[in-house]
């Protein structure tokens, strides 16, 4: 697993959260400032993509409409919310497709990769299946070393997505997941010993 192609991913993902804050903000054209910013942040996004071979002409035609859009050069009748949207989700499906590439092949994800991974699932949504199936897989890769983050973000999957376990490939196929109180133990319940506290992840 390539660490620094991950950090770089992310960073691709920083950039397009940028993009988006301003796209969504109502009364464009802002400031000079912030237009100068988003538009280089276009650029930048579309070069790396480009270079790194990552994007195809239809997420290049996006990329060209908002690149218009920030400069005020926009003369279609781009409705702006639906563009973000095609941008956000486009772009997030070919950064989330690169790092499945990359940690597919691990059966364990150390500390600080799990934090990049952790940081990435921060910015992107869960409602396409490859960032479900990305988080869902991180999870379980890093159960040891981020055992609170794969649990808090297993359970965010599990109460989007019930039916998540229920296929053939987990151990109870049909499980559907229903909320129920969790709770925290301050000793051991069998012999009341204080000990030191251990985070368990869900077991997949």
């Amino acid at each position: 697993m390539n660490e620094k192609r991950i950090e770089s991913l992310v960073k691709l993902a920083e950039l397009r959260r940028e993009i988006s804050l301003y796209l969504n903000v109502d009364g464009r054209p802002q400031d000079r400032e912030a237009r100068r910013n988003a538009e280089e942040n276009i650029r930048t996004l579309s070069s790396i993509m480009r270079e790194e071979g990552i994007t195809d002409k239809t997420l290049e035609t996006v990329y060209s409409d908002v690149e218009h859009v920030i400069s005020g050069r926009n003369n279609k009748d781009i409705i702006i919310a639906k563009l973000e949207e095609a941008f956000r989700l486009k772009t997030e499906q070919k950064i989330s497709q690169e790092i499945r590439t990359e940690i597919t092949p691990e059966l364990y994800i150390e500390g600080e990769t799990a934090d990049l991974l952790y940081h990435y699932f921060d910015l992107i949504s869960l409602d396409t299946s490859e960032n479900v199936t990305l988080v869902f897989d991180t999870c379980r890769k890093t159960a040891y070393s981020r055992p609170m983050l794969s649990f808090q973000h297993t359970m965010q999957l599990m109460e989007k997505y019930p039916n998540l376990l229920s296929n053939e490939n987990y151990a109870h196929p049909g499980y559907v997941y229903k909320e129920s109180k969790q709770h925290t133990f301050e000793k051991c319940p069998i012999c009341g010993g204080g000990g030191v506290p251990v985070l368990q992840s869900v077991c997949l």
